[in-house]
């Protein structure tokens, strides 16, 4: 077994999926352009932890993810949550017995809070086919919690017209009016024939399988250069078109990867690495709610074989690499991902109303990343230790973007070499 196969590190981009599946995410590893000499396996299993409690938005602004829970209610919302025409007749009619001329009025204001936690755990196999070209297989299996609180807060016209509804002669609209509001969220989700909001929903699922390559066009003492190519396969649950909110583990479609390494040898324990890759995610037909309104994505239309084309990726990476003692490393890097704007269309209905579904997904992100890796080749070498292991911590923040989720990403991972 050669001596110096620890450094054979296997860049394997670890891909989480949460609300945000098929979109980009912050890096959780440190790329390399260096392989595996043939021969050698290299068995790698990483915990990734992270959430979607916060996003960069369309105007690049960062804000909760709770925030689509909050909304306008108006009457006609109240009316139009009943399940059929004459349910909706017979409210509005009480309306108009209380003075309510203009169903659009406001009437209050739907709040939310949302927590998601997110562990990914991924063994990952890597081996060195020649001294060039190493082969990789990745299996993510992820761990998604969701916890929602949802409320409503009325204004001082909804009060006064729901004020003594006790001695209402129609008190029984009354408590509906009242039971709709305490639940206007799940109310209006039924309207449009979705499933109930549950209060925490946890699940864990395998993830898109990603199948990896690398190989070493160049090499000499103070230079290399890597070519990697990857394939990530639809086998995640893809979006629960029934689910007001979703976390899906895959976004169904397959994607290839090609990127290319750099790798400088400045000093002696000092080296610099530069990426650049691209991604193309291929289209495919999915099932998908079709919006009526540019502002809501709520429907209750289905198309069950619309085209979806999404946004493919360009990604760009600097980092540095810094052997401080014995086999001790300090990483950092900062990156930059841009993805293009999705693309949907169908037949079955209105052209325009498939656009509605490609709002606010571009999206591009800026992010840094720093590590602490020790490994014990020296002290194998030196027959001080059993075997040639490697311990990584890395950690991750999104520090500006557009329609990206912006929680940090922490990922720690344990590798052995056989």
């Amino acid at each position: 077994m050669k001596s110096h196969f620890l450094w054979g590190l296997f860049f394997i981009s670890v891909f989480f999926e949460t609300t945000l599946a098929g979109n980009l995410k912050a890096p959780v590893t440190y790329p390399s352009a260096k392989v595996l000499p043939r021969g050698v396996r290299n068995l790698r299993y990483m915990g990734v932890f992270t959430g979607a409690n916060s996003k960069f938005s369309n105007s690049h602004e960062s804000i909760d993810t709770g925030n689509a829970f909050v909304s306008k209610v108006t009457w006609n919302n109240l009316i139009s949550s009943k399940a059929t025409a004459t349910e909706q007749a017979e409210l509005q009619g009480y309306l108009l017995s209380k003075g309510v001329g203009d169903f659009n009025q406001q009437v209050g204001e739907t709040s939310g809070a949302l927590d998601v936690d997110a562990t990914v755990q991924v063994p990952v196999l890597a081996y060195g086919v020649t001294d060039k070209l190493t082969l990789a297989l990745a299996v993510p299996i992820v761990t998604l919690n969701v916890r929602v609180d949802t409320g409503f807060v009325a204004n001082d016209h909804f009060d006064a017209i729901t004020e003594g509804l006790a001695d209402s002669a129609n008190e029984v609209k009354g408590q509906e009016i009242d039971r709709a509001t305490q639940d206007a969220i799940n109310s209006k989700a039924r309207a449009f024939h979705y499933d109930e909001l549950l209060s925490e929903d946890k699940t864990t699922r395998i993830g898109d399988i990603k199948l990896a390559s690398k190989y070493q066009l160049h090499k000499e003492a103070l230079y290399s250069l890597t070519v990697q190519t990857d394939l990530t396969l639809p086998t995640g649950r893809q979006h629960d078109l029934n689910k007001l909110l979703d976390a899906p583990t895959g976004d169904g479609q397959m994607d290839v990867g090609a990127h290319l390494l750099s790798e400088f040898n400045l000093f002696k324990d000092f080296s610099l690495l530069a990426l650049v890759g691209y991604t193309a995610q291929l289209p495919d037909h999915t099932a998908v709610r079709v919006p009526t309104t540019s502002v809501s994505s709520l429907s209750a239309d289905i198309d069950l074989d619309a085209k979806r084309d999404l946004g493919d990726i360009v990604t760009t990476q600097l980092g540095a690499n810094y052997h401080i003692w014995n086999g001790l490393a300090v990483r950092g890097a900062w990156g930059f991902q841009y993805k293009a704007r999705d693309s949907y269309t169908g037949t079955r209905y209105d052209s325009h109303r498939y656009e509605f579904l490609s709002l606010n997904t571009e999206q591009y992100m800026h992010s840094a990343q720093v590590g602490l890796g020790y490994s014990t080749l020296r002290l194998f070498r030196q027959k001080r230790f059993p075997l040639p292991l490697e311990v990584n911590l890395n950690h991750s923040r999104v520090v500006s973007g557009k329609n990206v989720i912006n929680d940090p990403i922490t990922s720690l991972e344990l590798a052995i070499f056989l």
